[in-house]
């Protein structure tokens, strides 16, 4: 059984982890050109938090956007929260590929300042 002392301890400790969460990441620059593509071939334009517009797999999204320049020399690393299992391909704009698996997590892959497009590619 949970006390009360417990309690506030734990609501506590819930804070304390999402204070380390703004610790970790001194910048964000959130990702907006993002397109869902369904078995059905459409292209729909979503945005983060949204459901997807068609619920049947394989799927790919493609994501486009930039990291700054002001990044240069820094980590930088790509969150994804795709709510599910998946493949991501990185591609940056000096040809470089970079690939990962993503797990039901969040996943953090490393990248350099420069273009990013994120594809994930279709998977059955």
């Amino acid at each position: 059984m949970i006390t009360p002392i417990d309690q506030r301890r734990i609501q506590r400790n819930r804070r304390r982890v999402e204070e380390l969460r703004v610790w970790r990441n001194a910048r964000e620059v959130p990702l907006t050109d993002i397109q869902f593509i369904g078995p059905s071939g459409e292209h729909v334009g979503v945005s983060l938090g949204d459901g997807w517009p068609e619920v049947a797999t394989p799927v790919q999204l493609t994501i486009t956007g930039t990291v700054p320049a002001e990044f240069a020399g820094q980590p930088v690393e790509l969150e994804l929260g795709l709510g599910g299992e998946g493949f991501a391909e990185i591609s940056v704009d000096d040809g470089a590929t970079i690939t990962a698996g993503v797990k039901k997590v969040v996943r953090h892959i490393v990248v350099r300042p420069g273009q990013v497009v994120l594809d994930t590619p279709r998977r059955s």
